[in-house]
């Protein structure tokens, strides 16, 4: 799935932002400032000029600031998709739609590593392990888990994401969490492909915009 015109979070729905001003542009508007206080200036209308001056300030600061955005420039780095098979109807949805995101913005099969765990708890470990490895330029973790009758859903989905956490704090690695936590099935379904979309397409966008941002920060 490709996407030029979206952001997407790996925890919610698309999102569109405004894209950054181009520093040539930023450079530009503040010439345009700059001459538009010289004619106020020039034809002694004063009662503009602090408006102007506003501008030029504010101007001056923004062309100081460094921007940075990761882009969806297909990188170098592999991929590793981590996925239960618990709930397998859902989670096989998830993982084809990452694939096919990643493919459809330029990432080889032979730069995509999926690994199949029981369930989400033992999502976290083999993160873990991979992200030691250093082979692997982010990770996409997926998963299911639906309440039941019991608090185990809960101990589950929390302790999940609290691991992958900090797998990628401690490792550097980025780890996009795609792990459903949904009160029904119905709610796991309309995430997979349904009318909420694929999380596991959102987190692979996502996986790709870190690698690259990865790169640029200092």
């Amino acid at each position: 799935m490709v996407r030029d015109d979206h952001r997407f979070q790996a925890w919610g729905p698309p999102e569109r932002l405004e894209q950054p001003v181009d520093r040539n542009r930023q450079l530009s508007l503040k010439h345009m400032a700059e001459s538009a206080l010289v004619d106020l200036a020039c034809t002694r209308r004063p009662g503009l000029a602090p408006a102007a001056v506003k501008l030029l300030s504010h101007l001056e600061v923004l062309t100081r600031m460094t921007h940075y955005e990761g882009d969806l420039r297909p990188p170098t780095a592999r991929f590793a998709i981590i996925a239960s098979r618990w709930n397998a109807r859902i989670t096989d949805v998830l993982v084809a739609g990452a694939r096919q995101s990643l493919a459809g913005n330029g990432i080889g099969e032979d730069a995509i590593d999926v690994i199949r765990v029981p369930g989400a708890w033992e999502i976290p470990v083999a993160a873990n392990r991979v992200a030691q490895s250093g082979q692997h330029g982010a990770i996409i973790a997926l998963g299911c888990v639906i309440r039941g009758d019991t608090r185990h859903y809960e101990h589950v989905a929390d302790l999940c994401a609290e691991g992958l956490m900090s797998v990628q704090l401690q490792t550097g690695v980025p780890v996009l969490n795609g792990v459903l936590a949904v009160e029904r099935v119905e709610d796991a379904e309309a995430r997979a492909g349904g009318s909420h979309g694929n999380k596991g397409e959102e987190c692979a966008l996502a996986a790709l915009e870190l690698v690259n941002l990865m790169d640029l920060l200092p």
